[in-house]
């Protein structure tokens, strides 16, 4: 059985930027059945938070199926944001959206803490 590989080059699709979740669903959804899959950045200089995120998320679901998956020409802004977004994944909890949790004993706990902000 031949190893097969295909190249996506975004710049055919998009100008210059990678802006949602969907653009990249669409690239990853429509792949052939390949063994080695390169994805050519040439041309686009931004990729959103989400954009990025769905990305990370394509490249473990590939890879956790035995696909050779890399990302040629990518430009220091992008690194930059997919580099985020991995670093962000390893994070427990989203800072973002953290909310600490308070509890109250009695009626006068919660009394006196909702006058004193």
């Amino acid at each position: 059985m031949k190893n097969l590989s295909t190249t996506i080059m975004l710049s055919e699709y998009y100008a210059e930027a990678v802006s949602n979740r969907e653009s990249v669903r669409l690239i990853f959804d429509k792949l052939p059945n390949v063994d080695f899959i390169t994805i050519d950045f040439s041309d686009i200089v931004f990729i959103s938070r989400a954009a990025a995120h769905e990305l990370t998320l394509y490249l473990e679901k590939f890879q956790n199926r035995g696909k050779s998956i890399s990302l040629a020409n990518v430009s220091q802004n992008v690194n930059q944001m997919i580099e985020t977004v991995a670093q962000s994944k390893k994070v427990d909890y989203k800072k973002s959206t953290f909310v600490e949790r308070i509890i109250f004993k009695t009626d006068e706990e919660l009394e006196s803490y909702l006058f004193s902000v």
